[in-house]
């Protein structure tokens, strides 16, 4: 391979792979929520919480803990943020870089549904990492017992891949209607599923395998 068919061939191979993956790493992911199955996950059988009820249980494993909300009657929760967790902490507890969200919705009976508008995770001293939003009035009624410490909804699509150990990252929701429980947002593992070279990795790969047999032709 000459020069003329370097230039040509194997450095916009590399152009784009780099674009690719610059792209993928500045991507914020959407998260989704859903109802969760089968009478909901118990918390107290799952992760700690990051946003929570004074009975969360099993925060003794983050040494963070999480941010209590505070007691009341109806109202609404505007921004309230999770302590900033150490990522090599939330890795030791949840085995793995993929987890999800579980919320157990505390309504008290006989009150309307209350609505969660948003709820994001954030790179401390960086940006976005994944969100979910939602108009303010959309509702979450409860969908299993209200306030008994099993999980009504959660939201799919957390992933700590790429961060290192000593990064910290912090959680925010909010809520513009609320009545007089307090909600439990907290950690559920997810098993990581083996996943195949990406697109940008095989153009990478493609890519370095040219300049070795350039390298081999010039000397």
């Amino acid at each position: 391979m000459n020069m003329t068919t370097f230039r040509a061939i194997v450095l916009p191979l590399l152009s784009v792979g780099w674009v690719a993956i610059a792209g993928a790493a500045q991507a914020v992911t959407t998260l989704s929520l859903a109802a969760a199955p089968n009478g909901g996950i118990q918390q107290s059988a799952q992760g700690p919480c990051v946003i929570g009820d004074p009975s969360c249980v099993s925060n003794v494993l983050l040494p963070e803990g999480f941010t209590t909300l505070p007691s009341g009657g109806p109202g609404s929760y505007s921004n309230i943020m999770s302590p900033n967790y150490l990522v090599s902490n939330l890795r030791g507890v949840l085995q793995s870089d993929l987890f999800n969200i579980q919320i157990d919705v505390n309504e008290a009976r006989g009150q309307g549904a209350q609505s969660l508008s948003l709820f994001s995770m954030s790179l401390v001293g960086g940006g976005l990492l994944a969100e979910y939003v939602a108009p303010a009035g959309t509702p979450i009624p409860a969908v299993n017992n209200p306030g008994n410490g099993y999980s009504d909804y959660f939201l799919s699509g957390f992933s700590l891949a790429g961060l290192a150990a000593t990064d910290r990252v912090k959680f925010a929701m909010s809520m513009p209607i609320k009545n007089g429980g307090r909600e439990q947002f907290f950690l559920q593992s997810v098993a990581v599923p083996a996943v195949p070279v990406p697109a940008a990795g095989l153009l990478l790969l493609t890519a370095a395998g040219a300049m070795a047999g350039l390298r081999r032709r010039l000397r």
